[in-house]
């Protein structure tokens, strides 16, 4: 990790998702992901986190990682962490990427409710100048139709016609919420849905 250049890179949003390129070059089998996934609760819980929600999308690497296998690593590492941290309370969001197509996002959406032991939603995010959310609304039916959760990042962009789509939905959560206009601001007030904000990575992609 020490020759990635994360420390040089300009802090922007466009340059801030080239992040997760480098997460997935060390994420190349189930050992490492289940050891990731471990230490990160433990340091959560030396944080006094007394709730974590881990959200990722599964991964497959040519070692022979398949999506399922990722997910059994995360589930087991969560598992374990109850009897070696049981202040911090862990679960799990699997996310879609905006950017994949329709068919692996209905694929995640089925691991979600197949794990749903230590899954408890569905996380829509990735890079929101690209692709679209109206382009998985027959995901967002599946995901209603089994009773899971929908968490979206919401107006991460300026695109307004967007974020009334986005809140058609009425998502149990949304994030971010930096880009409203007027009408949309209202009916984000109006809809009560709670909102999940990172001021610390708001002001290092600069959406703020």
């Amino acid at each position: 990790m020490s020759k990635l250049p994360i420390s040089s890179m300009p802090r922007d949003m466009s340059r801030g998702f080239t992040l997760f390129d480098f997460i997935r070059r060390i994420t190349t089998d189930e050992e490492t992901v289940h050891r990731i996934t471990l230490e990160m609760i433990e340091d959560c819980a030396k944080d006094n986190v007394i709730y974590l929600e881990i959200r990722t999308g599964p991964k497959t690497h040519p070692s022979g990682m398949t999506k399922r296998s990722y997910i059994e690593a995360v589930s087991a590492a969560i598992s374990k962490a109850k009897y070696m941290y049981p202040t911090c309370t862990t679960k799990l969001l699997l996310s879609i990427n905006r950017e994949e197509s329709v068919e692996r996002a209905l694929e995640t959406i089925k691991f979600a409710k197949e794990f749903k032991e230590c899954v408890v939603g569905i996380d829509f995010s990735g890079n929101p100048v690209k692709g679209s959310f109206e382009s998985f609304s027959s995901c967002f039916e599946y995901v209603k139709h089994n009773n899971l959760k929908l968490s979206a990042h919401f107006a991460e962009a300026d695109n307004q016609p967007e974020n009334h789509k986005i809140l058609d939905w009425m998502p149990d959560r949304l994030g971010h919420a930096n880009y409203m206009d007027t009408s949309v601001r209202e009916r984000l007030l109006q809809s009560k849905i709670p909102l999940e904000v990172c001021l610390t990575s708001n002001v290092i992609s600069q959406s703020v």
